[in-house]
């Protein structure tokens, strides 16, 4: 696939070869969708090219789709206010002459903007007045345009977890994709109606209905779809313990997001995969995964990440506290196992005597096991309490070392005692007391409301 710069250099010899500005002014515009997800700083300089001469030589076209490209520029830098703007600024222009498909596109993108920043109830009239024109249409873009606002609105209602109404759209989106024979959004619906299976648990209808997508679009070539498979793959996968095949679906999601830029994707996997190690029990990966897609979600500002983030702690402290059970079995076997074996060691009798040196190096290895499962448990402890006590002290950057460290214990252990926590830190539980009234006061819990609640949910 040839990179964003050799892109622009064929552009620029095309441009060369055109006569007229308004020829140049639409090519430039037409190239900014493919640089849109790979290079928004080139997406910049081409759409205020293209504006520049078409203002000059009053080339309504290319005004219009200057600020319909702008819309979709300041989406993908979210920048949602100009977004609207802009959009809204094509529509204006584009009011009283007869281009509505152009109307419908703007409406559809305008949509979009509303559903990045929440506001779901006008991006679904937004969708839904862009619906309405798609279908008056008569002709193949008309009836395209129709089933992505379809996928569309189905997508919203996922969002808004209504899935039966989601479903609806999905399924509506399948029929119309049949009628003209349009496959690759015969199996972008069925993606989605796979993920609305996912949801209600129905996993292995799922994944059968997923497993087809998955060939069409492989044989297709088809990559950001295939990119939203695989992760659906591996979430039905992940939930019925397959997780070997589950991590392989989503490294190859995660490869397809990052060649492609698809950042808020790239949040999405990397927690996925970080779910998956911890239910596998492999707690620095875990952590790896987590904390990329941690650091993608702040620098894009994906406000989903807190969210996702915490349903990962609250995984991992679950699976943090079954490691804790059963280390803390693991060990009182091995020391019983030890003081038996201690015990024959130290036997008169000549039968074992003949095999003390035998057991002195099985009561070696196990002591020497004991200690690993011990020193394994401090690193995974160590790891997890680094990573979020770091997120914790960065959201309320007013709290002591030692309030701290009562939090990180809290989220660590969430049924330990204050005298557990005080000897964990060598103080007295007064102490402790003290240290939770304060982390109370400083992160503003209201009344009612529990710090152990608080702190499993961060």
């Amino acid at each position: 696939m040839p990179t964003a710069q050799e892109l622009k250099l064929r552009l620029e010899k095309k441009i060369e070869r055109l006569r007229t500005p308004e020829e140049k002014a639409k090519i430039m515009l037409k190239y900014c969708f493919d640089f849109i997800s790979r290079d928004t700083n080139l997406v910049w300089e081409l759409v205020n090219r293209a504006l520049q001469i078409s203002e000059k030589h009053k080339y309504l076209f290319g005004i219009k789709h200057s600020y319909k490209v702008l819309g979709q520029y300041y989406k993908a830098t979210s920048n949602f206010d100009k977004a609207i703007a802009s959009l809204n600024k094509g529509l204006e222009l584009n009011h009283g002459v007869s281009d509505s498909s152009f109307n419908a596109v703007c409406l559809m993108y305008l949509a979009d903007v509303y559903g990045a920043t929440g506001k779901s109830e006008q991006s679904v009239e937004a969708y839904e007045n862009s619906l309405t024109i798609f279908q008056s249409l008569d002709n193949m873009n008309g009836k395209q345009g129709a089933i992505c606002c379809l996928i569309n609105l189905g997508d919203t209602f996922v969002v808004k977890k209504q899935y039966t109404k989601a479903l609806s759209y999905f399924q509506r989106s399948e029929d119309l994709a049949h009628n003209i024979d349009a496959k690759a959004l015969i199996y972008e619906s069925r993606t989605r109606i796979g993920t609305v299976l996912r949801i209600h648990q129905r996993y292995d209808e799922a994944i059968e209905l997923l497993e087809t997508c998955r060939q069409y679009f492989e044989d297709s070539g088809h990559k950001r779809d295939l990119s939203t498979v695989y992760n659906e793959l591996g979430g039905c996968l992940f939930e019925i313990g397959r997780y070997k095949e589950a991590f392989e679906y989503l490294k190859r999601s995660l490869e397809i997001d990052h060649q492609f830029g698809l950042k808020e994707n790239e949040v999405v996997v990397n927690l996925n995969i970080a779910r998956c190690y911890i239910r596998v029990g492999n707690i620095p990966d875990a952590m790896k995964y987590l904390a990329q897609g941690n650091e993608i979600g702040l620098d894009i500002g994906f406000d989903k990440t807190k969210t996702m983030i915490s349903n990962a702690f609250s995984l991992l402290a679950e699976s943090l506290s079954e490691i804790v059970a059963q280390s803390h079995e693991d060990r009182q076997m091995l020391r019983t196992m030890s003081k038996e074996l201690e015990k024959l060691t130290k036997a008169d009798s000549q039968e074992n005597r003949s095999n003390t040196t035998k057991l002195k190096n099985i009561k070696s290895n196990i002591d020497e096991q004991l200690t690993a499962k011990i020193r394994d448990r401090d690193t995974i402890h160590l790891q997890v309490s680094d990573t979020w006590r770091k997120r914790f002290s960065t959201s309320f950057p007013r709290l002591t070392e030692a309030e701290l460290t009562v939090c990180t214990l809290l989220k660590l252990f969430p049924t330990i005692k204050n005298k557990e926590i005080a000897e964990k830190m060598n103080v007295g539980t007064g102490s402790v007391q003290t240290y939770r009234r304060r982390v109370i006061k400083k992160i503003g819990l209201r009344s009612g409301e529990r710090l152990h609640t608080f702190i499993a949910n961060f």
